[in-house]
């Protein structure tokens, strides 16, 4: 029995069905939405917002390229505006990635100046102190 017949559009006819192109449409919308709610995320800066945020746009990335290979097939081609809309995306999700790793970086450049290395601390005025010793008497 054929997709068509059961009411799914029919992979080897691409997203130029009604159906498929009404499933494709939903599926890159709630994409861009979810990128928009990552970028509002990675602007806000609160950990549990950009943590679910990344989750749920990591979750719609997976179901939107499964949809569009099941629905475009492997031989079909794309049609423009989804192809334009699906680039745009990559491309923000990009950014996203870019935007993210710097955050990371500068996080890293903080924390290797707070956290003391080689076992030193740091005094109620921030000065370094001398490396504990264990058991030893200095002079």
């Amino acid at each position: 029995m054929s997709n068509q017949f059961r009411g799914e559009p029919d992979p080897a006819a691409g997203a130029q069905t009604p159906a498929a192109a009404l499933l494709l449409e939903a599926a890159i919308g709630e994409l861009e939405l979810r990128l928009a709610d990552m970028s509002e995320a990675l602007r806000s800066g609160q950990s549990t917002q950009l943590d679910t945020a990344a989750t749920q746009l990591q979750s719609c990335v997976a179901r939107t390229g499964s949809m569009a290979q099941k629905l475009i097939g492997p031989h079909a081609a794309l049609l423009k505006p989804y192809r334009e809309r699906l680039q745009w995306a990559s491309a923000e999700l990009q950014a996203q990635r870019e935007a993210l790793a710097r955050a990371s970086a500068a996080l890293d450049r903080a924390a290797q100046i707070l956290v003391p290395a080689h076992g030193q601390a740091y005094d109620a005025q921030g000065l370094g102190l001398r490396e504990q010793t264990h058991g030893g008497v200095s002079a």
